[in-house]
């Protein structure tokens, strides 16, 4: 780790020499900044590691796990399309049955759509205290061997 930062911060330096030369100052400070923030933010990743002990989850995991459903996005686009029918009957773009009607549709499907992405969630949120159970096992049984108080506690009537 240490020597991929160091890399980081030489190639930075070089590349901030070469384009001062080429482009001036500017473009040398740009790049120097660049690097600082690339700094940074593995300075935060790797103490965030360290501080929540090794994982397994890999960024396909984390972006399924984070990433709105399709009936979420869907959910999204139908609420969304709600709010445009209600401004444009507040300034006559539509008629008041136009609007019924439509707005009955569309309400219809948006409460469809919520009851679908609340049951995705629920499937989510299972995946999720899996991994935190399975997470606080493996740390548990890293400490010497030892049971932890909170297990102590679970065993007792």
């Amino acid at each position: 780790m240490k020597l991929v930062a160091t890399a980081i911060a030489l190639g930075t330096l070089a590349l901030a020499l070469g384009l001062g030369t080429l482009l001036g100052l500017p473009a040398a400070l740009l790049v120097l900044a660049g690097g600082a923030l690339c700094g940074v933010i593995s300075l935060c990743w790797a103490s965030l590691e360290k501080l929540s002990g090794t994982s397994e989850l890999t960024l396909d995991e984390a972006l399924a796990l984070a990433a709105p459903t399709a009936a979420e996005e869907q959910k999204r686009a139908v609420l969304r399309t709600l709010k445009d029918l209600e401004y444009e009957l507040s300034v006559g773009k539509i008629s008041r049955e136009d609007f019924e009607q439509a707005s009955a549709h569309f309400r219809a499907e948006a409460k469809r759509l919520i009851a679908e992405a609340d049951a995705s969630l629920g499937e989510r949120l299972d995946q999720a205290e899996a991994r935190i159970k399975k997470h606080l096992t493996q740390v548990e049984a890293g400490r010497d061997g030892a049971p932890s108080k909170r297990k102590a506690k679970s065993k007792r009537p």
